[in-house]
C-alpha cells in the first residue's frame, strides 16, 4: 500500500497490490476516529478527492477480505 502525494491538497492516489484490488474498501478516518469518506477500489490505483476535507491529520484504512492496512496522511 502506498499513498501520494502526502501531504495532500485536492486529491490523493492510493496504490494497492494488484491482487488486493478485488473487493477492497478504502476508508478515510479523521483524528477523532470518525469515518469521513468511504470508497470502493476499482483498480490497483485509486484516486480519492480530498478537497472537501478540512486541514489536519487523517488515516487511510484499506480493507480486503484477506488483509487490511492503515497509513497516515496530512491534508493541507
Amino acid at each position: 500500500l502506498s499513498i501520494y502525494p502526502n501531504p495532500a491538497s485536492d486529491f490523493m492516489t492510493i496504490s494497492l497490490v494488484a491482487e488486493s484490488s478485488d473487493a477492497t474498501t478504502i476508508y478515510v478516518i479523521n483524528a477523532l476516529g470518525e469515518t469521513v469518506l468511504t470508497e470502493q477500489a476499482t483498480s490497483s490505483n485509486t484516486t480519492l478527492i480530498t478537497s472537501n476535507l478540512t486541514s489536519g491529520i487523517y488515516f487511510i484504512k484499506v480493507e480486503s477480505k484477506n488483509a487490511s492496512a492503515i497509513k497516515k496522511f496530512i491534508k493541507q
